[in-house]
């Protein structure tokens, strides 16, 4: 993989000079082979199973209904607690998952949690 800055610097020679300088290096945020894994198992999942917009708004007659629905839907899919450990009912999920669940619920356009902690 070519990682190239905008300037056209070569960001390997960077990360060596960093090193060297300070001991570390630039974080290697590219996905790992699971990560990528989760993200398609999760990408595949969410168009099957998304509702379409438009989504109830709060605080309308629909929303909690509408929410509860869609909560019991990424339960029963192990995606609601993603981050939570396996013995409290959550799937033990890393930090990258949570971020890549959050990306691709953005990206499907499908709703959000009703609440960060993923409980309804």
């Amino acid at each position: 993989m070519d990682l190239r800055r905008d300037d056209g610097r070569d960001l390997q020679q960077l990360r060596r000079r960093l090193h060297r300088r300070y001991g570390g290096g630039l974080m290697d945020l590219r996905e790992t082979p699971g990560e990528a894994a989760f993200r398609t198992d999760l990408r595949a999942w969410l168009e099957q199973n998304a509702p379409p917009p438009p989504h109830p708004g709060r605080g309308s007659d629909e929303w909690h209904p509408f929410h509860r629905a869609w909560h019991r839907k990424l339960h029963d899919a192990g995606y609601a607690g993603l981050s939570w450990p396996v013995e409290y009912g959550g799937r033990g999920g890393t930090p990258s998952q949570q971020v890549i669940f959050e990306e691709e619920l953005g990206r499907a356009g499908a709703p959000g949690l009703a609440n960060h902690l993923g409980i309804f």
